[in-house]
């Protein structure tokens, strides 16, 4: 299967999640190439007996959705880094979620996610997705730190950022626990 979908640049949707390869030896280039790639979905893939998947995701740019079942590993494969408007995001599993909403106990970055999942216990759709970060409880408070009467703490939910140019001057901020 090396190189089987090798530059096939138009390609943005892919379900293999019938193909039996649990005699298959080599998936090195099988996507590589693949620009437009958004949705791919390797449930049944079995790579006990791969020997190479060196690059199997190499350019492929566009991932962002990846089905993968009990008997994968990706390890090695490439797997695209996120950078430039996707610098913030990680691959989370769906769990009990949506691919807008996802629920999974797992967030990993591409280098994470290749080393850490284990099929028997992570088998799942991924998404690519910015990450959620711990609610966030406001607390209104005057010039003197005093609660303000008659205004309600505000919890809001929120993004991990990776940098921002915006500074705030005119008011103070604090968090708790």
């Amino acid at each position: 299967m090396q190189g089987m979908f090798n530059e096939c640049s138009a390609l943005t949707s892919l379900d293999l999640s019938s193909f039996d390869t649990s005699h298959v030896t080599d998936i090195s280039y099988m996507f590589d190439g693949c620009y437009s790639l958004i949705s791919l979905n390797l449930a049944s893939f079995d790579t006990s007996n791969v020997v190479n998947r060196d690059l199997m995701f190499y350019k492929c740019s566009s991932l962002s959705k990846l089905s993968l079942g009990k008997s994968i590993s990706i390890y090695g494969t490439s797997l695209p880094t996120a950078s430039g408007a996707n610098a913030s995001k990680t691959w989370q599993n769906i769990g009990n979620g949506s691919e807008k909403k996802p629920e999974g106990s797992h967030s990993w970055t591409s280098d994470h996610f290749m080393k850490q999942y284990k099929g028997t216990l992570d088998s799942d759709t991924y998404v690519l997705f910015k990450e959620r970060a711990e609610p966030l409880t406001m607390n209104y408070v005057d010039q003197d730190g005093k609660s303000i009467t008659g205004v309600s703490p505000v919890t809001v939910a929120g993004y991990v950022f990776v940098s921002s140019d915006k500074e705030v001057t005119d008011s103070k901020c604090s968090s708790s626990k």
